[in-house]
């Protein structure tokens, strides 16, 4: 095992040198480091999968394929930190070389895992290999590895990398720490790495000074062993559900790459439940939150199978990824949707939940569980439909729905969203509910720029699904009472959420049909009668 250390610095005023202050403990590796003052953690996302369609003279399946090159990053990457100026420390075992080039961009993991298999140095981590392992992670070419005078006898070697000009910002060592010396038969054996990615401005020689001294200097292994480190939920003291009739080889795969991911991260952790796996780095404070959390997504996934029924068996697990900043939310999701408060992410098998910075324990804790129940109705949806997208309208208004269910003694009431009803309520007055437009359009329309375009778009579609799921559905004679029933049956027969939708609304005059959403809204009585819906999970 050999690991690394790459540092990224973002745009902004220089530093002349970095400065290693805080010490880490990792007991997953066996060594103990400095990283950058008040640095914070930053998990590696997890790899990407892409969903492909398998044809072959015998039959028709559908699997999931892998960028080789995201799997093979993960496998070396062990733990990452960032400072207040945007500078990264990203720490990364040394697996084995590059196993590519591949065929196609994205494979099978049982292919990978096989070429990955064959990919050890076969004279060892000579200079050579190190260097071709350099040039592969940090994507450069022409860098060289030269044995140096180890510094200290806790070092069994040291190695200094050099780099082509055009990657004059690139400071790195290789080094192999010595259990005899550090009196530690833990203490990890093999070549390890230290990359630093400087800024342009950055003075190098100040930096290769700090480093020698205050980084590979302290450089040691960890107190204790691997095997006596508490897991991360342990650390946190959330009891974890059992998997119960889910513990299958997905959800173990899935458990322990979440698992890895954050092994050697001390302020992250991870709890499972039956259908999904919390992993965060919420605080202490927030354990009432978390713990009612894994009962309610639970509760909601039973109703979720009860009111839309799965088209195909559901082994799929998602995890539930919480960050405890805003900035660490919107990082992750990319500016282009960093006005979003969660996000359900199909080829991370991830739901994302924003934590609002500023509120209240109250209404942080509101927030995180209902942005939860919210997006975890389109994990469910996208696993129940076998992957076929669905109209959006249909989507984000039951998605819009479930977030602000109550849930009391294992059942599930549907009540209003107090701000989607006052939106939809200044459409109405100004005559701008408009059906037919909201039912036909894309993600991207319905995720439209304008601010409040979207947000009529969302109320619209709550709106009509809210209506769909209550009001009519309690009356025999309405004409719309079967219309969800109708449209998931077309999904599902068509593919197609564009001709689904059609096909559902084809029959119905849609200005009538506007004419009675409309009474409904207007109606205090109807409404409140609505409010009183309850779906109850099954015994």
């Amino acid at each position: 095992m050999a690991l690394l250390c790459v540092v990224r610095p973002v745009e902004g005023a220089p530093r002349e040198t970095l400065r290693f202050s805080d010490t880490r403990t990792l007991p997953a590796l066996g060594l103990q480091l400095r990283v950058m003052a008040g640095a914070r953690e930053r998990p590696l996302p997890i790899p990407q999968a892409f969903p492909y369609v398998i044809t072959t003279d015998y039959a028709k399946f559908k699997t999931e394929l892998f960028d080789p090159r995201e799997l093979w990053v993960a496998s070396q990457h062990a733990a990452e930190w960032e400072d207040a100026d945007g500078n990264r420390l990203i720490l990364a075992s040394i697996n084995g070389l590059w196993p590519g080039p591949f065929s196609r961009p994205h494979v099978l993991r049982d292919d990978y895992d096989a070429a990955l298999g064959k990919s050890t140095p076969r004279d060892g981590w000579t200079p050579t290999a190190l260097a071709t392992w350099m040039n592969a992670f940090a994507g450069v070419n022409g860098s060289t590895a030269h044995r140096r005078q180890p510094p200290s006898p806790r070092f069994n070697g040291l190695a200094e990398f050099r780099f082509p000009a055009t990657e004059s910002n690139l400071l790195a060592y290789a080094f192999q720490l010595n259990p005899r010396a550090l009196g530690q038969s833990q203490a990890p054996t093999n070549w390890l790495c230290a990359l630093f990615r400087l800024s342009p401005d950055t003075d190098s020689t100040r930096v290769q000074m700090a480093v020698q001294s205050r980084f590979l200097h302290y450089l040691t292994a960890a107190p204790g062993s691997p095997e006596s480190a508490l897991a991360p939920s342990a650390r946190f003291q959330i009891r974890a559900q059992a998997p119960g009739t889910n513990l299958t080889d997905v959800f173990l795969a899935s458990k322990d790459q979440v698992a890895a991911s954050i092994a050697n991260l001390r302020d992250w952790w991870y709890a499972a439940t039956e259908h999904y796996i919390l992993i965060s780095n919420l605080s202490v404070s927030e354990r009432t939150a978390i713990r009612q959390l894994q009962t309610d997504v639970e509760t909601l996934h039973s109703v979720y199978a009860k009111l839309i029924p799965p088209r195909v068996p559901l082994r799929a697990v998602s995890v539930i990824r919480m960050p405890a900043t805003e900035t660490q939310y919107t990082d992750y999701v990319g500016p282009h949707f960093s006005w979003t408060g969660g996000m359900w992410l199909p080829s991370r098998k991830e739901l994302i939940i924003r934590p609002l910075d500023g509120q209240g324990g109250q209404a942080r804790r509101q927030n995180l569980l209902h942005s939860a129940y919210h997006e975890a109705f389109h994990q469910y949806l996208y696993y129940a439909y076998d992957q076929i997208e669905s109209s959006p309208w249909y989507n984000e208004g039951h998605a819009a729905m479930f977030e602000n269910v109550k849930i009391q003694n294992r059942g599930v009431q549907v009540v209003e969203n107090p701000a989607m009803a006052a939106y939809l309520e200044r459409l109405f007055q100004q005559r701008d509910v408009k059906i037919p437009e909201v039912l036909q359009l894309n993600l991207d329309a319905f995720y439209a720029q304008d601010p409040p375009a979207r947000l009529a778009n969302y109320a619209v579609a709550w709106a009509l699904v809210y209506y769909l799921r209550t009001d009519a559905a309690r009356d025999r004679r309405s004409p719309y009472r079967d219309l969800l029933t109708r449209y998931e049956d077309l999904l599902w027969e068509t593919r197609d959420a564009r001709e689904a939708t059609t096909l559902a609304f084809a029959e119905l005059d849609l200005g009538e049909m506007a004419k009675d959403f409309r009474a409904f809204w207007l109606s205090p009585t109807r409404r409140a009668h609505a409010a009183r819906v309850w779906l109850t999970r099954e015994p």
